[in-house]
């Protein structure tokens, strides 16, 4: 998805946790090593609107907003470290492996670059990873969906009492 203009293999915390069926492997990299790695796809050019300046510094000074925690190049995708079980990731990296690009913003897809929109699975990607990769093991995590639908009921909860 962000070209060849960095090798996260040149990172010493880099590990090939996982290779699929297909050939297409799993690495991650530490806390800090993946740190730097964001920072140096943030400014080697052109970025989608979750790594502009500003989205940047809103997260880097508050701690939310948007931060990517996996990117594939080629067919490698690469993870931070504490993201290496959650499912929706790691379809959304498949995706790009298998040749997909991002959603429209607001298409509520696993293609969206927004973690908290991946309720939808039009490609079938999260049961693609389950079938290219048998044997990974994820986090018990609820599904983003869900996370999205609590969030929706909650505002509309809160709406209803104003």
């Amino acid at each position: 998805m962000w070209g060849e203009c960095m090798n996260p293999e040149a990172y010493p915390s880099f590990n090939i946790i996982a290779t699929g069926v297909d050939g297409t492997q799993i690495a991650i990299l530490s806390s800090k090593d993946w740190a730097d790695l964001v920072n140096v796809v943030a400014a080697s050019g052109p970025v989608e609107w979750y790594m502009t300046p500003a989205a940047k510094a809103l997260y880097n000074h508050t701690g939310k907003g948007y931060f990517p925690q996996g990117v594939t190049i080629g067919k490698t995708i690469v993870v931070h470290e504490k993201s290496k079980g959650n499912l929706d990731l790691l379809a959304h990296e498949y995706g790009h492996a298998l040749g997909l690009q991002h959603t429209n913003n607001l298409s509520p897809d696993v293609m969206n670059p927004v973690n908290w929109m991946r309720v939808g699975d039009k490609h079938n990607l999260r049961q693609r990873f389950k079938q290219n990769f048998p044997d990974y093991t994820f986090m018990a995590a609820p599904h983003s969906g869900m996370i999205a639908l609590a969030g929706v009921g909650l505002i509309g909860w809160m709406y209803g009492f104003s």
